[in-house]
């Protein structure tokens, strides 16, 4: 709105300006039609002017045959001629005066051959009365013709010039109500302009205003939010350093005693098996097994809580020689399962190489656990590069599960099968998962029942590496543990 505001103000001014000028042009042709007329009808008072003082120059000739008045009679005729000329050039815009001019070139042509013929006959001798007689009687009549000619055409000038005085009047007028009115609107514009850009700068003024405290109020917000974040961030912090704390503890403390009950279950299972009735066997194998479960599970928990608070150890890694260890970790299952595995060629990037030892071996002995018992296990391990990031992949020919549960089985102790039915603490994948996030990138999965599963994962081609190796054995004895289980 405010644009086209200041575009009438600038549009109305070039307006009034064209329509000044187009007066001012008016006024200018105007006077100069008006000068015009004046110059014609000077120059046919001085036609008339210069024949009568031919006719003068002529007469005296006539009574004193003097050259004088020859020599000056020849002048007025020469200068008589030449004015017709100019009354003909300057009514040429003008049909009726040209009409009139055609009219009066052969009258005075006519006149000037009578005095010429007067003249020679004088410049002979003397002058007879007859010729004298006729050429004062047919001269009196060309000079009539000549006087009403010039008559009429003065009168039509003057008409012009009257009109063309009145036409110059109004365009005076019209000037002056230009500039009048020029001057009303541009004033009135100008304070209409002023008006306008004091209301935009008030508005925009409030507006800066209502922004600053908006801004103000916005940044109190994000100061308290903040805040409150902050505290929540760390209570949250606290609270996990204080559970990964109590995992550790708990979990290392519950080694011990559990290693006991352990110990002492399998010396009841092997000293008095058979011994005792077949319920009792059969519950010593229950606390047996229950008991290894849990050192399993502890163990599991204690490298979950490792990963939380321990920094990776980015080091240039070679992934042949990853995956080289971690087939010989697992080379027992897959030969008791006559399992075939291959591999794409695979890269050499910045990682911590216990960890992705770590990750690898849960992935794969995942697919060997999960394979079908009439089928040979098939596990091909791929890997491409897409923009800056390695994708790599585990697919195998297994069971696989219900694509529903591909969120799933990333979460803590989750399990898509009874207790029992296959080994496990149901942590394995939530490892990968914090492995694989560790490291920058994400990790999903693809299955069908029956149809096998494919684990796919990324990691950053370019990542960091780090200055601190001391932690490179306990990443190491982590996956020998993991191995162990």
């Amino acid at each position: 709105r405010t644009r086209y505001a200041f575009a009438w103000v600038l549009a109305i001014p070039i307006l009034l300006g064209l329509i000044s000028f187009w007066a001012a042009a008016r006024h200018r042709a105007s006077i100069v039609w008006v000068s015009h007329t004046k110059d014609v009808i000077l120059v046919l008072e001085n036609l008339q002017a210069a024949m009568d003082r031919a006719e003068s120059s002529q007469r005296g000739f006539l009574l004193t045959g003097e050259e004088p008045y020859r020599a000056q009679y020849v002048k007025k005729r020469d200068e008589l001629l030449g004015k017709i000329a100019a009354v003909r050039e300057l009514t040429s815009d003008n049909p009726a005066q040209q009409a009139n001019v055609a009219r009066l070139l052969p009258a005075v042509r006519e006149r000037i051959q009578m005095m010429e013929h007067v003249l020679a006959v004088r410049h002979e001798g003397r002058l007879p009365d007859t010729v004298a007689a006729d050429a004062m009687r047919r001269g009196t009549a060309l000079m009539g013709d000549i006087r009403q000619i010039c008559a009429a055409m003065a009168a039509e000038e003057t008409r012009l010039l009257e009109e063309r005085i009145l036409a110059q009047r109004r365009t005076e007028i019209e000037v002056a109500v230009c500039f009048v009115l020029g001057i009303l609107i541009s004033v009135g514009l100008l304070y209409y302009a002023h008006r306008l850009i004091e209301r935009y700068s008030s508005e925009r003024a409030r507006a800066e205003a209502e922004l600053r405290a908006l801004n103000a109020e916005l940044e109190l917000r994000v100061r308290e939010r903040t805040a409150a974040l902050e505290a929540k961030n760390q209570e949250l912090m606290r609270s996990n350093q204080d559970l990964t704390r109590f995992a550790y503890i708990a979990s290392h403390d519950l080694q011990e005693p559990l290693r006991t009950v352990a110990s002492y279950a399998g010396l009841l299972g092997t000293r008095y098996h058979g011994k005792l009735d077949g319920k009792a066997d059969k519950y010593i194998g229950f606390v047996v097994n229950g008991a290894k479960r849990m050192q399993a599970l502890i163990q599991d928990l204690l490298a979950y809580s490792r990963l939380g608070t321990q920094p990776l150890n980015i080091r240039p890694v070679d992934m042949e020689g990853v995956l080289r260890d971690v087939l010989e970790n697992l080379r027992v299952a897959i030969l008791e399962r006559r399992a075939r595995i291959t591999h794409d060629p695979l890269p050499s990037l910045n990682a911590d190489a216990g960890r992705l030892a770590q990750l690898f071996q849960n992935l794969i002995g995942n697919a060997l656990k999960f394979a079908k018992n009439d089928e040979t296990p098939t596990v091909h391990i791929g890997c491409w590069q897409f923009g800056d990031d390695w994708v790599f992949s585990v697919r195998d020919n297994g069971i696989g599960f219900d694509p529903q549960y591909a969120e799933r089985i990333f979460i803590l102790f989750q399990r898509l099968h009874q207790v029992g039915a296959y080994s496990g603490t149901g942590m394995g994948l939530a490892i990968c998962r914090r492995i694989v996030e560790l490291h920058g990138g994400r990790i999903w999965a693809e299955s069908e029942p029956g149809a096998g599963s494919t684990f796919s994962f990324t990691l950053p081609a370019r990542l960091k590496t780090t200055a601190d190796d001391s932690l490179s054995s306990e990443y190491s004895e982590s996956g020998a543990a993991l191995s162990r289980r």
